[in-house]
């Protein structure tokens, strides 16, 4: 078994546990990103998306966070007084340990309290589809373009937007 195959069948394995294993999953990510994606040829997405089925946002949320954790450690790594071991920053163990670690300590010396582990059940960002004419829809296109420039504006459209579908939803509930 290749280290590519291997790698990709670690990946799969951490699949059903991702939301605990966020780090660890996220960090195998960006190893196989790093093997994979080369511009204009390189084939990470295919593989993420269609081989391992992870959907494309889940796939650069878990290397995002993988990153930002490592920065995290590598910060408070670098401010450690004690620096006699090397921390090897690849190691999903290694620095899920870590984290683990500084995590107690803060507890212990300063109250702090750890970080919920538990990931946050929310939705990031939902598309909705106008079926209006295309005049309509350019229209649309460019006042939202106007609406952008000004974020209150843009919040308060938004909030009127999401009351109306969830009328109409439950209109539609109704019916049925």
């Amino acid at each position: 078994m290749t280290l590519l195959e291997q790698l990709k069948a670690e990946i799969k394995a951490l699949l059903p546990s991702y939301q605990t294993r966020r780090l660890e999953l996220g960090i195998k990510l960006i190893r196989l990103q790093e093997m994979l994606a080369h511009h204009g040829k390189g084939t990470f997405t295919d593989v993420a998306t269609k081989e391992l089925k992870i959907p494309h946002s889940t796939v650069y949320d878990l290397i995002d966070y993988a990153t930002a954790e490592v920065k995290r450690v590598a910060r408070l790594s670098a401010s450690r007084t004690n620096n006699d071991e090397d921390i090897d920053l690849n190691d999903p163990e290694e620095v899920a340990d870590l984290l683990r670690r500084f995590e107690e300590e803060a507890e212990r010396v300063g109250g702090v309290k750890a970080r919920d582990k538990k990931p946050k059940n929310y939705t990031k960002m939902i598309m909705i589809k106008f079926i209006l004419p295309a005049s309509s829809r350019q229209r649309v296109a460019k006042a939202w373009q106007v609406l952008k420039q000004d974020e209150v504006a843009m919040k308060k459209a938004c909030w009127n937007i999401a009351r109306e579908v969830v009328r109409a939803a439950a209109k539609s509930k109704k019916g049925s």
